[in-house]
């Protein structure tokens, strides 16, 4: 079995990197919730989500207005509290040839 620390290293993501202004779409972004909205069947799975999940009453035009007030430093802000390398995993199923590909890599 292998184990060992998953870092950014072996992810390929530099730590607490400022995403590119390509990566974040803006409002184009909004388009499967306005899409989904467009279906009777996409009104009321919003309104369930929302009483059910949430427990709220909101309409689709303050989510999209609060969708629109997201910025990149907010995107970031909370990638970097999710995103942590004490938190990364790495499941890896074999049977491999050369398992000390793996170990390597893990054992930092």
């Amino acid at each position: 079995m292998l184990r060992g620390r998953v870092g950014h290293r072996i992810v390929g993501i530099p730590p607490f990197q400022m995403l590119p202004g390509t990566e974040i779409k803006g409002p184009g972004d909004r388009g499967r919730l306005v899409l989904s909205l467009e279906d009777p069947k996409g009104m009321i799975m919003f309104g369930l989500r929302n009483e059910v999940l949430e427990e709220t009453q909101r309409e689709p035009d303050e989510v999209l207005a609060a969708l629109d007030k997201v910025t990149r430093e907010d995107i970031q802000r909370v990638a970097q509290d999710i995103i942590r390398e004490e938190r990364l995993n790495l499941a890896a199923i074999g049977p491999f040839d050369e398992p000390d590909r793996f170990e390597k890599s893990l054992s930092a």
